[in-house]
């Protein structure tokens, strides 16, 4: 049979936790204010950025699209090149 155990509480640890409570408010912590001025200024940069990577895309995209039609007339340029290649070995 397994046996019982007492927790003891040590209320001075609560006492001790309260007192760190009163150092809340040291100089590593922001105003609202200062926070709202950071958020305004992330906010800002963040549309910009956004912006500029959709331009990218739309670049990216029109650059795709010509890569592709150049790729399909240089294989139609080599398959005419193999055509006249043939018809030059005959004669």
């Amino acid at each position: 049979m397994a046996k019982d155990h007492k927790v003891k509480y040590d209320e001075s640890e609560d006492e001790n936790e309260n007192e760190y409570d009163s150092y809340s408010d040291n100089d590593d912590e922001f105003t609202n204010e200062q926070l709202m001025d950071m958020l305004e200024e992330d906010d800002s940069l963040i549309h910009s950025k956004n912006k500029k990577c959709r331009e990218l895309a739309k670049k990216l995209k029109a650059l795709e699209q010509s890569f592709d039609k150049l790729n399909a007339n240089h294989e139609r340029l080599m398959d005419v090149h193999k055509k006249f290649e043939k018809a030059h070995s005959y004669c």
